[in-house]
Protein backbone atom coordinates (compact mmCIF):
# COMPACT_ATOMS: atom_id res chain seq x y z
CA UNK A 1 0.00 0.00 0.00
CA UNK A 2 2.62 2.46 0.47
CA UNK A 3 4.20 1.98 -2.75
CA UNK A 4 0.66 2.34 -4.34
CA UNK A 5 0.26 5.26 -2.38
CA UNK A 6 3.54 7.13 -3.32
CA UNK A 7 2.85 6.21 -7.20
CA UNK A 8 -0.35 7.96 -6.91
CA UNK A 9 1.30 11.02 -5.24
CA UNK A 10 4.12 10.93 -7.69
CA UNK A 11 1.28 10.99 -10.48
CA UNK A 12 -0.15 14.04 -9.16
CA UNK A 13 2.97 15.90 -8.61
CA UNK A 14 3.31 15.39 -12.33
CA UNK A 15 0.41 16.58 -13.80
CA UNK A 16 0.37 19.36 -11.54
CA UNK A 17 3.81 20.24 -12.80
CA UNK A 18 2.91 20.05 -15.95
CA UNK A 19 0.20 22.16 -15.46
CA UNK A 20 1.92 25.29 -14.19
CA UNK A 21 4.75 24.89 -16.31
CA UNK A 22 2.14 25.35 -19.51
CA UNK A 23 0.44 27.91 -17.67
CA UNK A 24 3.87 29.81 -17.59
CA UNK A 25 4.30 29.30 -21.51
CA UNK A 26 1.13 30.13 -22.74
CA UNK A 27 1.80 33.28 -20.33
CA UNK A 28 5.25 33.70 -21.82
CA UNK A 29 4.75 33.33 -25.02
CA UNK A 30 1.35 35.97 -25.24
CA UNK A 31 3.81 38.17 -23.02
CA UNK A 32 6.19 38.09 -25.85
CA UNK A 33 3.08 40.25 -28.39
CA UNK A 34 0.91 42.67 -28.08
CA UNK A 35 -2.91 42.85 -29.01
CA UNK A 36 -3.42 44.42 -32.27
CA UNK A 37 -6.58 45.42 -34.44
CA UNK A 38 -6.99 43.85 -37.82
CA UNK A 39 -9.46 44.43 -40.79
CA UNK A 40 -12.55 41.55 -40.41
CA UNK A 41 -12.37 40.92 -44.37
CA UNK A 42 -8.91 40.10 -44.05
CA UNK A 43 -10.23 36.25 -42.72
CA UNK A 44 -12.56 33.90 -43.86
CA UNK A 45 -15.39 32.93 -41.50
CA UNK A 46 -15.38 36.06 -39.69
CA UNK A 47 -18.36 38.65 -39.19
CA UNK A 48 -17.03 41.35 -37.65
CA UNK A 49 -15.53 44.60 -39.28
CA UNK A 50 -12.45 44.53 -36.38
CA UNK A 51 -10.60 41.43 -35.01
CA UNK A 52 -7.95 41.40 -32.51
CA UNK A 53 -4.96 39.12 -32.18
CA UNK A 54 -1.29 39.33 -30.98
CA UNK A 55 1.25 40.73 -33.02
CA UNK A 56 3.65 43.63 -34.87
CA UNK A 57 1.94 46.01 -37.17
CA UNK A 58 5.33 47.21 -38.33
CA UNK A 59 3.58 50.09 -39.89
CA UNK A 60 2.50 51.29 -37.24
CA UNK A 61 5.81 50.69 -35.56
CA UNK A 62 7.93 52.77 -37.90
CA UNK A 63 5.77 55.40 -37.71
CA UNK A 64 4.54 55.01 -41.58
CA UNK A 65 1.67 57.36 -43.03
CA UNK A 66 -0.70 55.28 -45.58
CA UNK A 67 -1.73 57.67 -48.49
CA UNK A 68 -4.25 57.28 -50.94
CA UNK A 69 -3.69 58.32 -54.88
CA UNK A 70 -4.42 62.06 -55.92
CA UNK A 71 -6.74 61.00 -58.82
CA UNK A 72 -10.33 60.90 -57.28
CA UNK A 73 -11.24 58.31 -60.05
CA UNK A 74 -8.82 55.94 -59.11
CA UNK A 75 -9.93 53.58 -56.58
CA UNK A 76 -6.23 52.09 -55.79
CA UNK A 77 -5.94 51.22 -51.59
CA UNK A 78 -3.64 53.46 -49.99
CA UNK A 79 -0.40 52.50 -49.71
CA UNK A 80 3.74 53.85 -48.74
CA UNK A 81 5.86 54.98 -51.26
CA UNK A 82 9.31 53.58 -49.55
CA UNK A 83 12.90 53.99 -50.43
CA UNK A 84 12.88 58.14 -49.61
CA UNK A 85 14.21 57.41 -46.26
CA UNK A 86 16.41 54.70 -44.49
CA UNK A 87 13.68 53.09 -42.09
CA UNK A 88 15.52 51.40 -39.22
CA UNK A 89 14.65 51.67 -35.27
CA UNK A 90 16.47 49.87 -32.16
CA UNK A 91 15.17 45.93 -32.35
CA UNK A 92 14.09 46.42 -28.46
CA UNK A 93 11.55 49.29 -29.15
CA UNK A 94 9.67 47.24 -32.08
CA UNK A 95 10.36 43.38 -30.17
CA UNK A 96 10.77 44.57 -26.99
CA UNK A 97 10.41 40.81 -25.13
CA UNK A 98 11.55 39.20 -28.43
CA UNK A 99 10.13 37.47 -31.43
CA UNK A 100 8.41 34.01 -31.07
CA UNK A 101 10.07 31.03 -31.85
CA UNK A 102 6.57 30.45 -34.28
CA UNK A 103 4.80 33.33 -36.35
CA UNK A 104 3.68 34.46 -39.94
CA UNK A 105 5.02 37.34 -41.50
CA UNK A 106 2.70 39.17 -43.82
CA UNK A 107 2.80 41.52 -46.73
CA UNK A 108 1.24 42.89 -49.10
CA UNK A 109 3.62 44.97 -51.77
CA UNK A 110 4.30 46.66 -55.40
CA UNK A 111 8.03 46.57 -57.34
CA UNK A 112 8.77 49.62 -59.43
CA UNK A 113 10.78 49.25 -62.58
CA UNK A 114 13.86 50.00 -61.67
CA UNK A 115 13.64 47.54 -58.19
CA UNK A 116 12.93 44.75 -60.21
CA UNK A 117 16.21 43.14 -60.31
CA UNK A 118 17.50 44.32 -57.36
CA UNK A 119 18.93 42.47 -54.27
CA UNK A 120 17.81 43.19 -50.66
CA UNK A 121 15.98 43.12 -47.56
CA UNK A 122 11.99 43.45 -46.84
CA UNK A 123 12.36 42.74 -43.51
CA UNK A 124 15.36 42.33 -41.69
CA UNK A 125 16.42 41.72 -37.81
CA UNK A 126 20.36 42.29 -36.98
CA UNK A 127 22.50 41.39 -33.82
CA UNK A 128 24.80 44.07 -31.78
CA UNK A 129 27.30 43.14 -34.33
CA UNK A 130 25.54 43.43 -37.54
CA UNK A 131 24.89 39.60 -38.08
CA UNK A 132 21.79 38.48 -39.45
CA UNK A 133 19.30 37.20 -36.91
CA UNK A 134 16.30 36.74 -38.82
CA UNK A 135 15.88 38.05 -42.80
CA UNK A 136 13.45 37.81 -45.44
CA UNK A 137 15.08 38.91 -48.93
CA UNK A 138 13.83 39.30 -52.72
CA UNK A 139 16.65 38.54 -55.54
CA UNK A 140 15.32 39.96 -58.99
CA UNK A 141 17.68 38.79 -60.31
CA UNK A 142 16.93 35.45 -59.94
CA UNK A 143 13.64 35.57 -59.17
CA UNK A 144 13.13 33.84 -55.39
CA UNK A 145 12.70 34.30 -52.09
CA UNK A 146 15.24 34.07 -49.35
CA UNK A 147 14.51 33.14 -45.47
CA UNK A 148 17.52 33.29 -43.04
CA UNK A 149 17.32 32.81 -39.44
CA UNK A 150 19.60 31.43 -36.42
CA UNK A 151 18.26 28.33 -35.51
CA UNK A 152 17.47 26.97 -31.89
CA UNK A 153 21.17 25.12 -32.00
CA UNK A 154 22.92 28.22 -33.05
CA UNK A 155 23.44 26.96 -36.56
CA UNK A 156 22.22 30.02 -39.54
CA UNK A 157 19.52 28.77 -41.10
CA UNK A 158 19.66 29.71 -45.22
CA UNK A 159 16.09 28.55 -47.19
CA UNK A 160 15.88 29.38 -50.77
CA UNK A 161 12.34 29.45 -52.15
CA UNK A 162 12.55 29.67 -56.15
CA UNK A 163 9.34 28.71 -58.20
CA UNK A 164 7.79 29.24 -61.36
CA UNK A 165 4.88 30.82 -59.39
CA UNK A 166 7.19 33.27 -57.91
CA UNK A 167 7.76 35.02 -61.33
CA UNK A 168 4.93 37.33 -61.28
CA UNK A 169 5.84 39.06 -57.99
CA UNK A 170 8.06 40.80 -60.52
CA UNK A 171 5.64 42.05 -62.60
CA UNK A 172 5.00 45.67 -60.38
CA UNK A 173 1.34 45.19 -59.54
CA UNK A 174 0.31 44.55 -56.35
CA UNK A 175 0.81 40.95 -54.27
CA UNK A 176 0.78 39.15 -50.74
CA UNK A 177 3.93 37.49 -49.82
CA UNK A 178 3.57 34.99 -46.36
CA UNK A 179 5.89 33.36 -44.88
CA UNK A 180 4.91 31.23 -42.24
CA UNK A 181 7.22 29.58 -39.50
CA UNK A 182 6.76 26.72 -37.11
CA UNK A 183 9.09 24.66 -35.31
CA UNK A 184 9.80 21.99 -38.56
CA UNK A 185 8.97 24.00 -41.64
CA UNK A 186 8.94 27.22 -43.08
CA UNK A 187 6.56 27.76 -45.90
CA UNK A 188 5.89 30.60 -48.40
CA UNK A 189 2.66 32.06 -49.48
CA UNK A 190 1.82 34.18 -52.80
CA UNK A 191 -1.02 35.95 -52.99
CA UNK A 192 -3.45 33.33 -50.70
CA UNK A 193 -1.89 30.15 -52.28
CA UNK A 194 0.86 28.06 -51.11
CA UNK A 195 4.33 28.13 -53.67
CA UNK A 196 6.44 25.37 -50.98
CA UNK A 197 7.36 24.42 -47.82
CA UNK A 198 10.41 23.47 -46.41
CA UNK A 199 11.50 21.77 -43.40
CA UNK A 200 13.65 23.40 -40.55
CA UNK A 201 14.58 23.31 -37.67
CA UNK A 202 13.33 25.62 -34.81
CA UNK A 203 14.34 29.05 -34.55
CA UNK A 204 16.02 30.70 -31.37
CA UNK A 205 15.81 33.82 -29.50
CA UNK A 206 17.01 37.25 -31.52
CA UNK A 207 19.04 40.17 -29.55
CA UNK A 208 17.01 42.32 -29.29
CA UNK A 209 19.89 44.86 -28.41
CA UNK A 210 20.67 45.00 -32.86
CA UNK A 211 18.44 46.43 -35.36
CA UNK A 212 15.06 46.30 -37.75
CA UNK A 213 15.01 47.50 -40.85
CA UNK A 214 12.83 47.36 -43.79
CA UNK A 215 13.67 47.60 -47.33
CA UNK A 216 17.38 47.76 -47.37
CA UNK A 217 19.88 46.69 -50.22
CA UNK A 218 22.03 43.50 -49.37
CA UNK A 219 25.16 44.96 -50.74
CA UNK A 220 25.35 48.79 -49.07
CA UNK A 221 22.54 48.93 -46.93
CA UNK A 222 20.47 51.68 -48.68
CA UNK A 223 16.84 52.29 -49.11
CA UNK A 224 14.95 50.46 -52.01
CA UNK A 225 11.97 52.09 -54.30
CA UNK A 226 8.80 49.88 -53.65
CA UNK A 227 5.36 50.82 -52.71
CA UNK A 228 3.98 49.25 -49.57
CA UNK A 229 0.20 48.96 -48.30
CA UNK A 230 0.98 45.89 -45.16
CA UNK A 231 3.53 44.06 -43.27
CA UNK A 232 2.68 42.24 -40.03
CA UNK A 233 3.64 39.32 -38.00
CA UNK A 234 1.25 37.58 -36.68
CA UNK A 235 2.37 35.43 -33.06
CA UNK A 236 -0.69 32.81 -33.94
CA UNK A 237 1.12 31.01 -37.52
CA UNK A 238 -2.80 29.12 -37.90
CA UNK A 239 -3.94 32.99 -38.65
CA UNK A 240 -2.47 32.42 -42.56
CA UNK A 241 -4.73 29.48 -42.62
CA UNK A 242 -7.78 32.33 -42.12
CA UNK A 243 -6.56 35.27 -44.14
CA UNK A 244 -7.85 35.87 -47.58
CA UNK A 245 -6.55 38.84 -50.24
CA UNK A 246 -9.38 40.79 -50.02
CA UNK A 247 -6.92 44.21 -48.97
CA UNK A 248 -5.41 43.43 -52.65
CA UNK A 249 -6.46 45.08 -55.64
CA UNK A 250 -9.13 43.15 -57.33
CA UNK A 251 -8.72 40.54 -54.66
CA UNK A 252 -12.02 38.40 -53.58
CA UNK A 253 -13.01 38.13 -50.36
CA UNK A 254 -14.54 34.73 -50.98
CA UNK A 255 -13.38 31.43 -48.92
CA UNK A 256 -12.60 30.00 -52.26
CA UNK A 257 -9.24 32.53 -52.25
CA UNK A 258 -8.40 32.25 -48.66
CA UNK A 259 -5.16 30.05 -46.83
CA UNK A 260 -7.27 27.62 -45.78
CA UNK A 261 -8.65 26.28 -48.76
CA UNK A 262 -5.69 25.98 -50.51
CA UNK A 263 -5.79 22.85 -52.82
CA UNK A 264 -2.41 21.95 -51.63
CA UNK A 265 -1.37 22.60 -47.95
CA UNK A 266 1.72 22.92 -46.08
CA UNK A 267 2.09 19.91 -44.59
CA UNK A 268 0.61 17.59 -47.80
CA UNK A 269 3.48 19.66 -50.00
CA UNK A 270 6.42 17.71 -47.44
CA UNK A 271 4.96 15.16 -48.58
CA UNK A 272 4.79 15.90 -52.47
CA UNK A 273 4.74 12.78 -55.01
CA UNK A 274 5.91 12.43 -58.03
CA UNK A 275 4.94 14.29 -61.50
CA UNK A 276 3.40 11.36 -62.71
CA UNK A 277 0.89 10.27 -59.67
CA UNK A 278 -0.01 14.23 -60.28
CA UNK A 279 -0.77 13.41 -63.54
CA UNK A 280 -2.94 10.48 -62.99
CA UNK A 281 -4.43 12.32 -59.99
CA UNK A 282 -5.42 14.85 -62.79
CA UNK A 283 -6.42 12.23 -65.28
CA UNK A 284 -8.91 10.50 -62.31
CA UNK A 285 -10.50 14.85 -61.94
CA UNK A 286 -11.25 14.91 -65.64
CA UNK A 287 -8.29 17.46 -66.10
CA UNK A 288 -7.51 17.95 -70.12
CA UNK A 289 -4.26 18.94 -70.63
CA UNK A 290 -3.62 20.11 -73.92
CA UNK A 291 -0.77 20.29 -75.89
CA UNK A 292 1.19 24.33 -76.53
CA UNK A 293 -0.30 25.50 -79.68
CA UNK A 294 -2.93 23.34 -80.28
CA UNK A 295 -5.66 25.24 -78.49
CA UNK A 296 -7.84 27.62 -81.10
CA UNK A 297 -7.34 31.05 -80.74
CA UNK A 298 -9.58 32.99 -78.93
CA UNK A 299 -11.11 36.34 -80.58
CA UNK A 300 -14.44 37.20 -77.93
CA UNK A 301 -11.27 39.13 -76.34
CA UNK A 302 -9.65 42.01 -76.56
CA UNK A 303 -5.55 42.30 -77.10
CA UNK A 304 -3.72 42.91 -74.18
CA UNK A 305 -0.77 45.80 -73.90
CA UNK A 306 2.68 44.93 -75.25
CA UNK A 307 4.76 43.65 -72.36
CA UNK A 308 7.94 44.85 -71.12
CA UNK A 309 11.40 43.71 -72.98
CA UNK A 310 12.35 40.36 -71.46
CA UNK A 311 15.42 39.23 -69.13
CA UNK A 312 18.73 38.09 -71.09
CA UNK A 313 18.53 34.46 -72.05
CA UNK A 314 20.93 31.83 -70.71
CA UNK A 315 24.17 31.14 -72.82
CA UNK A 316 23.56 28.50 -74.80
CA UNK A 317 25.62 25.20 -75.65
CA UNK A 318 29.12 25.32 -76.69
CA UNK A 319 29.79 25.51 -80.63
CA UNK A 320 31.62 22.89 -82.86
CA UNK A 321 35.24 23.41 -83.62
CA UNK A 322 35.82 25.77 -86.48
CA UNK A 323 37.95 24.65 -89.73
CA UNK A 324 41.67 24.37 -90.61
CA UNK A 325 42.97 28.19 -91.10
CA UNK A 326 45.55 28.66 -94.48
CA UNK A 327 49.29 28.10 -94.09
CA UNK A 328 50.99 31.35 -92.74
CA UNK A 329 54.01 33.36 -94.20
CA UNK A 330 57.49 32.17 -93.48
CA UNK A 331 58.65 33.77 -90.34
CA UNK A 332 61.19 36.32 -89.22
CA UNK A 333 64.81 34.34 -89.21
CA UNK A 334 65.67 34.36 -85.21
CA UNK A 335 68.55 35.70 -83.64
CA UNK A 336 72.14 33.61 -83.05
CA UNK A 337 71.82 31.58 -80.59
CA UNK A 338 74.55 31.64 -77.24
CA UNK A 339 77.63 30.20 -77.57
CA UNK A 340 78.10 26.30 -77.09
CA UNK A 341 79.94 24.36 -74.24
CA UNK A 342 83.56 22.72 -74.76
CA UNK A 343 82.59 19.47 -76.95
CA UNK A 344 84.44 16.51 -75.52
CA UNK A 345 87.82 15.05 -76.87
CA UNK A 346 87.96 13.50 -79.95
CA UNK A 347 89.43 9.57 -80.87
CA UNK A 348 93.41 8.81 -81.16
CA UNK A 349 94.21 9.40 -84.78
CA UNK A 350 95.66 6.74 -87.37
CA UNK A 351 99.59 6.17 -86.80
CA UNK A 352 102.15 8.47 -88.56
CA UNK A 353 105.08 7.71 -90.77
CA UNK A 354 108.85 7.88 -90.17
CA UNK A 355 111.48 10.25 -92.81
CA UNK A 356 115.18 9.50 -92.63
CA UNK A 357 117.80 12.51 -93.35
CA UNK A 358 118.79 11.13 -96.42
CA UNK A 359 114.94 11.58 -97.56
CA UNK A 360 114.50 14.93 -96.38
CA UNK A 361 118.03 15.80 -99.18
CA UNK A 362 116.48 13.74 -101.97
CA UNK A 363 113.45 16.04 -101.42
CA UNK A 364 115.22 18.96 -101.48
CA UNK A 365 116.92 18.41 -103.97
CA UNK A 366 114.64 17.56 -106.42
CA UNK A 367 112.68 20.78 -105.26
CA UNK A 368 115.96 22.52 -106.49
CA UNK A 369 116.30 21.16 -109.82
Amino acid sequence: MKHVAFWIAFLWVTILIHIICGKFVNKQADALCPTIQLEGLQFNQSQHQHVETSGFDLVQSFSLTLSTSRSKASQAPPFIRMGRKLLVSPTQQIFPRGLPAKFTFVTIFRLKRATRKEHWHLWQITDQSGGVQVSISINGSRKLVEFSAIGSSGNRLHLTFKKRELGSLFDRHWHKLSINVQSGSVSLYKDCKLVDSRHSEEIGNIDIYGKTTIGVRVSDGTPVDFDLQQIMIYCNPQLIELETCCGMSGGQCSSEDGFSDAKVTSNNLLRQTSPQSKLETDSQKGTTWTAPGKGGKDTSSPSGEKGEKGDLGQTGPRGFPGRDGLKGDPGVPGLPGPRGEKGDMGPPGPPGFSVSFWDLVLLWAKWKC
